[in-house]
C-alpha cells in the first residue's frame, strides 16, 4: 500500500518520461496501465486515485520490480 505521507508520488501520466529519465528507456503508457490493471506474474503495480488523477510512487515501482523479478526467478518475497 502506498503511504502518501512518506513515499515519493509520481503522476501516472508522467511515468513514461520519469522512466526514461531514471531507467534510460521509456515505457509505453498502455504497458503501465496493464501493470496496474492485470499485473505481471500475479503482481500488480500499486496506484492511487487523487482528485481524479492516477498516481504511483517510486517506492511502489521498486516493490513492483522486485516482486516481478522474484516471481520470474521462482522466488518469494517476504
Amino acid at each position: 500500500m502506498i503511504d502518501v505521507t512518506h513515499e515519493n508520488l509520481v503522476q501516472f501520466s508522467d511515468l513514461p518520461d520519469w522512466m526514461n529519465q531514471h531507467l534510460g528507456h521509456g515505457i509505453h503508457p498502455s504497458t503501465l496501465h496493464r501493470w496496474r490493471q492485470r499485473g505481471i506474474r500475479g503482481v500488480r503495480l500499486e496506484t492511487l486515485l487523487i482528485g481524479g488523477a492516477r498516481y504511483t510512487s517510486t517506492e511502489a515501482l521498486s516493490r513492483f520490480f522486485a516482486a516481478t523479478t522474484a516471481a520470474a526467478d521462482g522466488e518469494k518475497l517476504e
